[in-house]
């Protein structure tokens, strides 16, 4: 978990912090120490001078038997550096100074750690100006929603050594979302992981919103740090950066936070919905024309992620044929080929028959991939035919174009 940690550093107190931290960290291998130079973080430096500071951090590092390599860069955009650097060295931790005011809603942290934060593909840890003097890994408190990445996130605690204490928070942020009861139960079965592996666990359960409870409980229990995953129960399915939750603790914490960026494989499944899911579809048709299904008449195939519908396509029994429209993916999961699946699933079900539709003009060729030819809308059937009828004449004017996809010999 930390075996390799790129340090970024301006010679500041907060950076301090963050050497003097990851200086008791277990496991680590290696360190990269990397300084930017420029005005935007040490005034204009000469690299003499810069070099000179990164060998005395280094120092620190070497005394705790930690292989340490100094990198020092020109001036240039600090968070693309910081990134590359981590990229190029694969690490497995980011560890640096919260520094200054004014970031994500202007309160703890500083532009470069908000554009790490918000970028990073691995951990990251932020440490404020005095961080405790104890050991970070001393006393942690462990948010949970109970998700995958919640999962993940206990797993790797148990795993990991040095871990003294963990106390478990668990936030119900509005009524009817877990039973109290339900949700000690779940607690309790993180708790029996943690005690299995020699940790000293306890659980706590917590109402109101998580960002402003769980920066709470960490001060009332004298957490020496926050460990909770970047994403939350809905976020890393998502095409997002950072959860709510994860940036707004680490905004408000006001102690160690460490973000662990969870490796966790998607389970997408594509399949037929049953009529009782159709309501599914029009949810997801809120964002292409309020769409609604007929269970007379339609089929709906959708592709699911973790369980959560992402996108879908309709074939739609006519008198006089098949049409397939109301092809559509959610905003926050296009880019993955989801709509891709939802087709083929289609194709493969429905095309026994001739299928026909209206394509708008940039996906001709997308559809063409799966057997869909231009066709002249008057060879399309009548009933299909007049869905278009204000533009009869002119589909193109309409940005469509007719198309049919024959059966297969």
């Amino acid at each position: 978990m930390f075996e390799r940690v790129l340090v970024p550093t301006d010679f500041s107190a907060f950076s301090e912090s963050a050497v003097l931290a990851v200086s008791s960290l277990p496991g680590v291998r290696r360190v990269i120490l990397l300084h930017v130079m420029g005005r935007s973080w040490f005034g204009g430096q000469k690299e003499e001078a810069a070099r000179e500071r990164l060998v005395d951090e280094a120092s620190l590092f070497a005394l705790c038997g930690r292989d340490v390599e100094v990198a020092l860069e020109e001036d240039g955009d600090i968070t693309e550096m910081i990134l590359s650097c981590a990229r190029e060295n694969r690490v497995s931790l980011i560890a640096m100074g919260a520094r200054g005011r004014g970031i994500i809603s202007g309160l703890l942290l500083g532009s470069v750690s908000t554009g790490v934060l918000r970028k990073a593909r691995t951990d990251v840890l932020i440490l404020p100006e005095n961080s405790p003097e104890r050991p970070i890994l001393s006393r942690i408190l462990c948010p949970v929603d109970f998700s995958r990445p919640s999962d993940e996130t206990v797993t790797t605690l148990a795993e990991i050594g040095g871990v003294s204490e963990v106390m478990l928070l668990h936030v119900i942020k509005e009524a009817g979302e877990y039973a109290e009861e339900e949700a000690a139960g779940r607690l309790r079965r993180y708790q029996d992981m943690l005690e299995k592996a020699g940790i000293t666990a306890s659980s706590f359960l917590r109402y109101g919103d998580p960002v402003e409870e769980i920066p709470g409980a960490a001060a009332d229990l004298e957490a020496s740090m926050i460990l909770l995953s970047r994403f939350g129960r809905s976020d890393y399915i998502e095409n997002i950066q950072i959860g709510r939750v994860a940036a707004g603790v680490t905004e408000r914490a006001g102690r160690p936070v460490y973000l662990r960026f969870p490796v966790l494989d998607l389970s997408v499944e594509t399949r037929e919905l049953e009529v009782s899911e159709f309501p599914l579809a029009e949810k997801v048709w809120t964002g292409y024309h309020h769409q609604k299904s007929d269970s007379e008449n339609d089929r709906i195939f959708g592709v699911f992620v973790e369980d959560r519908l992402a996108g879908v396509a309709r074939c739609k029994r006519h008198p006089d044929g098949l049409e397939v429209d109301a092809v559509y993916v959610s905003e926050k999961f296009r880019h993955r080929g989801y709509a891709w699946m939802a087709v083929q699933a289609l194709v493969d079900t429905c095309g026994g028959e001739i299928l026909y539709m209206h394509s708008t003009l940039e996906l001709i060729e997308f559809y063409g991939k799966f057997g869909f030819t231009e066709i002249d809308e008057m060879d399309l059937p009548p009933t299909i035919r007049e869905r278009f009828v204000f533009a009869f004449g002119n589909l193109e004017g309409a940005n469509v174009s007719p198309m049919m996809r024959l059966i297969p010999d």
